[in-house]
Parts: structure tokens; C-alpha cells; sequence
């Protein structure tokens, strides 16, 4: 009989300390999807929204309304979330089927003329920062979240994207 009661105590041990690791995984596996998800979406936007009449006079310049909605076209479908609002460069997208808390993208372009080439070639930056709290799947974690336990966790994704046409 007692060890039936160690093997049951080991037991409920060893799951509370597994829910945890298993949570880690998870939220590599969301960090993943959502770094994948920018990558796509910003390749896709920065394609269809390079304006090619600026490209004889090796400009790298693009089309910032093309650049958003493609974007936000390409991140909603990887994603499986919709566009709620959009504030300035920030737009906020929601789950559809609440996996995620709302995503906040910031888009800041920056176009800089390099005046020291006898083009005065112009190139463009974009800053693209993605930052969504994560949402605890294992039970536990998540009692202990709604419980006003202190778990905040935050999913941050940054990529910088340089647009330059090379001779």
C-alpha cells in the first residue's frame, strides 16, 4: 500500500513539473509561427509593393498603402486572424479562434537618399515589430493566470527590411 502511495505522489509530481516544459515548447512553437508569419508577409508586401518606375534610377522605393494591405492580406491568412483596427502604422489583429491574445504590428518606413553617389540613391527601411501577449494553454498555467497571479509573458518580433536597387 505504501507504494501505491509514492508511485500516486510521484505521479501528480512529476505532471505538475512537466506542464510547465510543456508550456515552453509551446510557446517556442507560437514564437515560430509568428516569426514565420512576418517573414512571409513582409517578403510577399515588399515584392508587390516595389515600385519599379523609381528602379532605372536605382530607387528602392515602395508603395506604402500596397505595402500595409498586402501585409495585413498575407499576415491574416498565416495567421488565422483578422484585422480589427488600424492606428497610424499599428495595426491590431484579433484570433479567430482565440488562441491569441489581439497582435499589435507596427510598420515604420524610412526612406534615407544616400547624397554622396552621383544618383543620390534612395533606399527604403522598414521596421516591422510584432508583440502579442501569449496565451497559457496548459491548464495549470492558466489558472494561475486567471487567479491575478503575475504571468505575463510577451511574444516580441522584429524585423528590419532594406530596400536598395544595386547596379
Amino acid at each position: 500500500m505504501k507504494n501505491i502511495a509514492i508511485g500516486i505522489l510521484l505521479l501528480i509530481l512529476l505532471s505538475v513539473l512537466l506542464q510547465p516544459l510543456i508550456e515552453i515548447s509551446n510557446v517556442m512553437r507560437e514564437k515560430v509561427l509568428l516569426s514565420s508569419a512576418m517573414n512571409n508577409a513582409s517578403r510577399v508586401a515588399r515584392d508587390s509593393s516595389y515600385t519599379y518606375e523609381f528602379h532605372r534610377d536605382l530607387h528602392g522605393v515602395l508603395d506604402l498603402e500596397t505595402f500595409r494591405s498586402e501585409f495585413s492580406e498575407v499576415f491574416q491568412s498565416a495567421m488565422e486572424v483578422k484585422r480589427t483596427s488600424t492606428v497610424g502604422n499599428t495595426m491590431i489583429f484579433t484570433s479567430d479562434n482565440d488562441k491569441f491574445h489581439p497582435i499589435h504590428i507596427t510598420l515604420d518606413f524610412r526612406e534615407e537618399t544616400d547624397y554622396l553617389t552621383v544618383t543620390e540613391q534612395t533606399t527604403t527601411i522598414v521596421d516591422i515589430t510584432a508583440e502579442t501577449k501569449y496565451k497559457f494553454k496548459r491548464r495549470l498555467l492558466a489558472l494561475a493566470e486567471s487567479a491575478g497571479f503575475d504571468l505575463d509573458y510577451y511574444l516580441i518580433e522584429e524585423r528590419k527590411f532594406i530596400l536598395q536597387v544595386k547596379n
